[in-house]
């Protein structure tokens, strides 16, 4: 069975240990292009010194790639709420884009989980 290039949303599920509870959340596969700019994006030479830049670099690659949560990853007032405007429960005030803004530690988390595939491939799913 071949790659399904029709459905290029991938998701990946994990425990969150702030909650307790799996967490599910949506991503598009990294481009190559995307891959050298995190490897590339480790270090920045400044000068004469070499500057560790790896954890901006990782919210900046899973920012790139991150497209949502499932339903139930995140609530508020005790109500699960999705990151889907087509969902009822559709959470206007959290942009997928603003996800550092809620939990920055999931963006560097899911980056170096994603980039670097250091999960069992059975909590992936991508289209296949």
């Amino acid at each position: 069975m071949g790659r399904d290039l029709d459905d290029p949303i991938c998701e990946v599920t994990f425990k969150d240990n702030v909650s307790g509870t799996e967490m599910t959340h949506y991503y598009i596969m990294p481009t190559t292009t995307q891959r050298a700019r995190y490897v590339n994006g480790q270090v920045t030479r400044v000068g004469n010194k070499i500057v560790v830049t790896s954890e901006e670099t990782k919210l900046k690659a899973g920012l790139a790639i991150y497209r949502g949560f499932k339903l139930g990853a995140f609530k508020v007032n005790k109500k699960d709420i999705s990151s889907d405007p087509e969902s009822p429960s559709y959470y206007q005030r959290c942009p997928v884009k603003d996800l550092h803004m809620i939990d920055p530690n999931l963006a560097v988390y899911s980056t170096r989980r994603l980039f670097h595939l250091q999960c069992p491939r059975s909590s992936f799913r991508c289209g296949y």
